[in-house]
């Protein structure tokens, strides 16, 4: 109270004496004086002292998230098992592909070492006698016995000259075979996706599980094997029987499996056991970690992995999505952002006129290769068909005549209607990329004249002028005189099939041969003999696929495979083609395998086969994957497993990097 008194007269004090007249001295006393906005200012800051306010804090910044990068897979269909030896498909290997980094991965036929520093093929000398389990001259895996036919070191002394072929009586002494020795050495540092070392021991435990009972995967080479050991933690040896020559050395190596964790356990308790078959350990760039029923599977990347550059993988995760084989759902999901990539496992066939758009036009990117499965016209040249008579209805006996039909089909024109130009005509068993292709053979061209000209001179004869109607035999080799050129052409039930038969049917028919073409069911063309259409041989013509992808493909038309009652109507020969020269340049091929080079064998069959032409190669099938265009990497090889063989160096991008793998038919 006191101090706000003494303050109260103080201002009244000033404010009265402004009501005077100052004098000069005033203003100088005045001037001395405080203001009353300084004196205020003090008296305030004296007595009402304020506090400072305390800083506030700074909040940390909250350091921003990158979301991980997802690359999703849209798959034909959900496997049933990832155990390998519980089944297999092409979705299955897809998504092995994430968790197996090869062990060999085939490139356009080429085989590529993934986990190997090196693979070494050797052959020994071993002596075989009675009992010896042999691969024989025919191609069997037997015991030797009285009458056992199989090739020696010692052709000569063994039995008397050079290329000779033993056969076994008692008493022969000192025979020496051939024995394949195959020696891969594994990369060191190769780790299971749980950080435990992968070694030559997972490789051997891998045969042994599937040399169990109840594994129903194929046991020929468990047979064609005399030994199959670790040499080391980083040295697999095998060792075949003596005369076996394997095609590839990938044949003979098994892929590993994580013995630490499933040795002991059944074959019962392998192909049930969740872990194994939903989520089993890899070595690859991903692993595993959820999938659920009827949508989708999950992997991550995996933290043991290291790619062959040292690099990490760019996707954080993969997602696989099942949205069935139908090619439009997943079109759909592509279009829409779902999917990144359509895998080959999904059917779009009949969708590959709008994706060929689709590439034309920006929207997306498609892988399309021809692939080792190739369309044929197979002649029935030794048929069993109702009606047709050996030496009087044999209208394909001769080579001459085959050829000219060939060159009635305008095949060019069949592959732009049925495929839309994405395929190419085959003049071997091999698309032109393929490594063992016969670059210096030509396919016969589309020469409908000329083709007219060489059935004439063949003896099949257009006696009235008309090439409406058919032909006649005068002097045709294996038929009769005026018998007719009217044949049949069975063929599968369904629209390719049937486009392509009937464009067969109206080239034919310009050539002055008719042809009635069947379609069939599946059963009924691919039943077993004697009443199956194919193994049963009784067509005249017919039109269907085989594959190359596995042994030695010549195999498919040695006249050993022949199908007939002698051997249970098993065999790929369905035409009858019969040639003691293609045999024997088809068991030379066979014959040098790993141990040589066996292009140049190859070479000389593929000559015999395009000179005596048993069927006419139509077309190679083109396998079609699709993905967006800016998924980066993707590359469609011939044999490969999977368009993920790379699946650790594919990356993504801001701006289009997909480079489409196809035949631009727009172009012109």
């Amino acid at each position: 109270m006191k101090l706000r008194y003494c303050l109260l007269c103080f201002l009244l004090g000033l404010v009265l004496s402004a009501c005077n007249v100052p004098t000069a001295r005033d203003i100088a006393e005045r001037a001395a004086e405080p203001d009353l906005d300084q004196v205020l200012t003090a008296v305030f800051t004296e007595v009402v002292p304020t506090e400072t306010p305390a800083p506030t804090p700074t909040a940390e910044p909250t350091p921003t998230e990158i979301p991980p990068e997802i690359l999703t897979v849209c798959l034909g269909t959900e496997p049933q098992s990832l155990f390998i030896y519980a089944g297999a498909s092409r979705s299955m290997s897809t998504i092995l592909e994430s968790i197996y980094d090869g062990p060999f991965d085939t490139l356009d036929g080429d085989e590529v070492p993934v986990i190997f520093d090196a693979v070494e093929v050797s052959e020994e000398t071993v002596p075989v006698d009675k009992d010896s389990v042999i691969y024989d001259a025919d191609g069997n895996i037997t015991a030797i016995t009285v009458g056992t036919r199989f090739e020696t070191v010692n052709p000569v002394k063994d039995c008397g000259y050079e290329g000779c072929q033993v056969s076994w009586y008692t008493g022969m002494e000192d025979l020496e075979m051939t024995q394949t020795v195959i020696t891969y050495h594994l990369k060191s540092g190769l780790k299971w996706s749980d950080g435990e070392p992968l070694t030559a021991e997972d490789s051997v435990y891998s045969m042994n599980v599937i040399g169990m009972k109840g594994i129903s995967s194929s046991k020929t080479l468990i047979h064609l094997t005399e030994s199959y050991t670790a040499a080391d933690d980083l040295t697999v040896v095998w060792k075949g029987i003596p005369g076996y020559v394997p095609q590839k050395v990938s044949e003979c190596f098994w892929t590993p499996l994580p013995k630490h964790l499933l040795n002991g356990m059944s074959a019962e308790q392998l192909l049930s056991d969740e872990s194994v078959n939903r989520a089993p350990l890899g070595w690859g760039a991903y692993r595993i970690v959820s999938w659920t029923d009827g949508e989708e599977l999950t992997a991550e990347r995996n933290p043991y992995y290291v790619a062959p550059d040292g690099s990490t993988p760019f996707f954080d995760k993969v997602v696989f999505k099942f949205y069935g084989k139908a090619g439009d759902n997943n079109l759909q999901a592509l279009h829409s952002g779902t999917c990144n990539i359509i895998d080959t496992s999904v059917d779009l066939d009949g969708d590959l006129e709008p994706i060929l758009e689709d590439v034309r036009d920006g929207k997306l990117s498609a892988y399309i290769r021809p692939q080792q499965v190739y369309y044929q016209l197979t002649f029935g040249m030794d048929s069993l068909k109702e009606g047709r008579v050996k030496g009087y209805t044999d209208y394909f006996a001769s080579s001459g005549v085959r050829k000219a039909l060939a060159q009635c089909i305008n095949r060019p024109a069949l592959i732009r209607q049925v495929v839309y130009g994405q395929s190419e005509v085959p003049v071997d068993f091999y698309p032109t990329d393929h490594a063992d292709h016969a670059a210096d053979l030509t396919a016969l061209p589309y020469d409908p004249d000329g083709a007219a000209e060489a059935l004439t001179v063949a003896g099949w004869v257009d006696d009235d002028g008309d090439p409406e109607t058919p032909r006649m035999a005068q002097g045709a080799q294996g038929a009769a005189y005026g018998t007719k050129f009217e044949i049949t052409l069975a063929y599968p039930d369904n629209e390719r099939a049937e486009k392509a038969a009937e464009m067969i049917r109206e080239d034919l028919a310009r050539c002055g041969v008719s042809v009635i073409p069947e379609a069939q069911d599946l059963g009924t063309l691919y039943g077993q003999g004697p009443e199956g259409t194919l193994f049963g041989r009784n067509f005249d013509l017919a039109l269907f696929a085989w594959s190359s992808a596995s042994g030695n493909p010549c195999e498919l038309y040695d006249s050993s495979q022949i199908p007939a009652q002698s051997n249970h109507w098993v065999g790929t020969n369905v035409g009858g083609f019969s040639s003691a020269a293609y045999d024997d340049a088809c068991a030379a091929a066979r014959e040098k395998g790993v141990l040589g080079e066996n292009r140049e064998a190859f070479e000389a069959v593929a000559d015999i086969y395009a000179e005596l032409l048993p069927a006419v190669p139509l077309y190679f099938n083109p396998e079609i994957a699709v993905s967006d265009n800016t998924t980066c990497g993707l590359d469609l090889h011939i044999g490969s497993r999977s368009i993920l063989w790379n699946i650790e160096s594919l990356s993504r991008s801001d701006t289009a990097c997909a480079v489409s793998q196809w035949k631009n038919i727009y172009e012109n």
